[in-house]
């Protein structure tokens, strides 16, 4: 099988998310989704519990159209999850252990 691993860090804040950062998000989708087994995990810095948010929305609606998932599903930092562990929606759910557990501020 093969494999690709993609770590995503949106800097900017959830404010100013714009259409260049979904124009290379859906780039980075279509050249990746393909693979059985595709992860794309990071710190997208949008609120991904806010389904009200458009770009929330937008964001989700990318994964859904390429058949992939967030499989995080709770606040990863304070209220607001801002995080993703992202495979395709049509493979097992994927396990992460992690030993020995590291202090993270996630």
């Amino acid at each position: 099988m093969s494999f690709v691993y993609i770590l995503v860090y949106r800097p900017r804040p959830a404010s100013t998310v714009a259409d260049r950062f979904f124009d290379e998000w859906a780039d980075v989708l279509e050249r990746t989704s393909d693979y059985a087994g595709c992860l794309i995990v990071g710190d997208v810095n949008l609120h991904v519990d806010d389904v009200t948010n458009t770009s929330t929305e937008r964001f989700l609606t990318l994964l859904t159209s390429f058949g992939l998932r967030d499989y995080v599903g709770r606040p990863t930092r304070g209220d607001h999850q801002l995080d993703v562990f992202v495979s395709r929606s049509d493979q097992p759910a994927p396990v992460v252990k992690v030993d020995p557990q590291l202090i993270s501020d996630h």
